[in-house]
């Protein structure tokens, strides 16, 4: 099969990390993969040097409303020329910011499958949202990460979570743990992962009891809000902001716990690899992706979106009951490695693409 993927860049992000992972896996099994990319920037993940690489033009913040019609307009007809020449079967526009360019290049030329990568309910604008419904309706197909996505468009589409590559797992899970009051948090520094509450519910957690810390990776715009919040709190010993990493899943290992509390996603990346590396992930119950994947106290726990007190809570509850913390790690792992593992997702991509095409969709 020749599969195009169309996406802005492959900068740091969940979506990005999920391309990669899938046009690796593609190109592996002898499907001819191209990754067409806006950005002319180098990538931030490792590319199969199968997979084409395509800079379609290079990015530009245009105000004027002609400067923005002229510009996208040029990204439409360079994307339609090189969708012309090579004729793939499939063109995927990861995200759904970008599948009113894609519809437009390659409608007659390629079947064109769109993609929503987060929260369509909480990330966009009423009239973004209408938006992005009149290209959805416009697709040949639709990939969501959650059924609650789906629930926002409509029939047509299927879900498909995000694949966790062959990186994230343990053989022992707990082993190789460095402490036992070890937590940490992964993710960009953005105003949707609500640090600012990860904090807040930290501090209440640390201060009955001073042996956790809190290591928080990443990079971003709300790097120095967030540095000026831990000072506020007076939590510089036990909170600590480590910046950008490429070892995500090495240092995953190195940590009993994980934490999340983002205002809002599509399906959390981190998440899922965090539970892949075996560390006891404790997820604020937000819309949409914890719920679809823990099964609170068994793979690990839920609390509350907005309560400051709900990290406090469940770990007394966790250290109370005395609940067999090896268990739920396992389980952790276990339900990433049957249900999220590289190649059980992209077959299901695979197969997607084949029923949009031919009309043969299996889902295994």
């Amino acid at each position: 099969m020749k599969i195009a993927i169309y996406i802005s860049s492959l900068k740091k992000g969940g979506a990005e990390r999920v391309t990669v992972n899938l046009a690796n896996y593609f190109t592996k099994r002898n499907d001819t993969v191209a990754i067409v990319m806006i950005d002319e920037g180098s990538p931030d993940y490792e590319v199969d040097e199968k997979v084409e690489l395509v800079h379609l033009y290079k990015m530009q913040n245009n105000q004027k409303v002609a400067d923005k019609l002229k510009y996208n307009y040029r990204i439409i007809r360079t994307l339609r020329m090189y969708l012309k020449k090579r004729r793939f079967d499939v063109l995927l526009s990861m995200g759904a910011g970008n599948l009113y360019q894609a519809v437009a290049a390659g409608k007659g030329i390629v079947k064109v499958i769109g993609s929503e990568r987060t929260n369509p309910f909480m990330a966009y604008s009423r009239k973004e949202l209408l938006w992005n419904k009149f290209f959805y309706y416009l697709s040949d197909g639709y990939i969501f990460q959650t059924k609650g996505a789906q629930s926002c468009y409509g029939a047509k589409g299927a879900v498909i979570h995000n694949p966790v590559s062959r990186d994230f797992t343990v053989s022992e899970k707990g082993a190789e743990r460095k402490g036992q009051w070890g937590f940490c948090a992964v993710g960009r520094l953005v105003s949707a992962k609500n640090y600012g509450h990860m904090i807040k519910m930290f501090s209440r957690l640390h201060a009955i009891d001073q042996r956790y810390t809190l290591h928080i990776y990443g990079g971003g715009p709300e790097e120095s809000r967030l540095r000026n919040r831990i000072a506020a709190a007076g939590a510089q010993d036990y909170i600590k902001l480590c910046g950008n990493t490429d070892q995500v899943s090495q240092i995953l290992k190195t940590y009993r716990f994980f934490l999340i509390c983002s205002h809002y996603e599509g399906m959390p990346n981190a998440l899922l690899e965090a539970m892949a590396c075996g560390c006891i992930c404790i997820a604020a119950d937000f819309d949409f992706g914890p719920s679809e994947v823990i099964q609170n106290g068994k793979n690990g726990f839920l609390i509350p979106q907005k309560d400051a007190d709900a990290l406090k809570k469940c770990m007394a509850q966790i250290i109370g009951r005395q609940v067999d913390l090896e268990a739920v790690s396992k389980e952790a792992a276990r339900t990433v490695q049957n249900y999220y593992r590289i190649g059980y997702i992209a077959r299901q991509y695979r197969n997607y693409f084949r029923e949009v095409v031919c009309g043969c969709w299996q889902k295994r």
